[in-house]
């Protein structure tokens, strides 16, 4: 009976669960479609970086002029196209996703338990923010300097650059999301903050690990050269700095209470 009466309190809640998901999916499935029809100006724009690097070493080496951009697969185009849509139809899900999910949770929280989501807005709003900063990071500052630095390099070698589209659109696509995910940082401590769970002198104290980790995630996310792991690194460091300040404004430490 009590086994019963278990999965007929749970059975609405499960049904609710699954109404949201088919929200998600459909909107997820729309974006999906309609980037995947509509894919010619998006895989433009994500291989603009790619062909203004080949353009600058081109300037550089005359026989990178004739770099292209190429296939080894039958499909490969078409893989390139499902990876590119799958890829903004999660950017743009996103957000409805965490909004599906607040409403699913709210109504069978206590008004306590309500208390410390209050006010969770901003950081959505900054979280976001900060994501598509990333992004636009990667995109218009780290991709450009980086390509053309490797095209480039070694400059008096009879090398001329054929850049395969897979594997392009795949680094292209974890670098945004890593990067993406890493610069939300701030606000992931401001959210420690709010529920005290950290203040800004453990930030603060922890600052020079954190500039040996960064550059750690630095080296591993980026191409195989220096210098891209410096444009990557301070930034992140400017970042970590960010959020000391956030971190103390929410949640300072009980020495400047005092």
């Amino acid at each position: 009976m009590v086994e019963r009466g278990f999965f007929e309190d749970l059975t609405p809640h499960l049904k609710e669960l699954g109404h949201r998901l088919i929200y998600v999916f459909i909107v997820f499935f729309a974006v999906f479609i309609f980037t995947f029809v509509n894919y010619s100006p998006v895989l433009e724009w994500v291989t603009e970086p790619l062909k203004e690097a080949l353009k600058s070493a081109g300037e550089i080496i005359d026989i990178a002029k004739d770099g292209k951009i190429t296939t080894h697969k039958v499909g490969g185009t078409l893989s390139v196209i499902i990876s590119i849509s799958l890829f903004i139809a999660t950017i743009v899900s996103v957000p409805f996703i965490f909004w599906q999910i607040w409403n699913f949770i709210s109504p069978g929280l206590y008004e306590h338990e309500k208390e410390p989501l209050k006010g969770s807005m901003p950081y959505f709003i900054s979280g976001t923010f900060l994501f598509l900063m990333g992004i636009a990071f990667v995109y218009y500052i780290m991709m450009p300097f980086t390509f053309t630095f490797l095209l480039t390099f070694g400059a008096g070698e009879d090398f001329t650059p054929l850049i395969d589209i897979e594997n392009y659109v795949g680094g292209f696509i974890s670098l945004m999301l890593i990067v993406g995910a890493v610069f939300t940082f701030p606000t992931i401590m401001a959210i420690f903050a709010k529920l005290n769970l950290i203040n800004d002198e453990v930030l603060k104290e922890f600052f020079r690990y954190a500039v040996v980790i960064i550059f750690i995630i630095s080296a591993i996310i980026t191409p195989p050269d220096v210098i891209s792991q410096i444009i990557v690194a301070i930034p992140l460091i400017i970042l970590y700095g960010v959020s000391i300040y956030v971190v103390k404004l929410i949640n300072p430490s009980n020495t400047q209470q005092d």
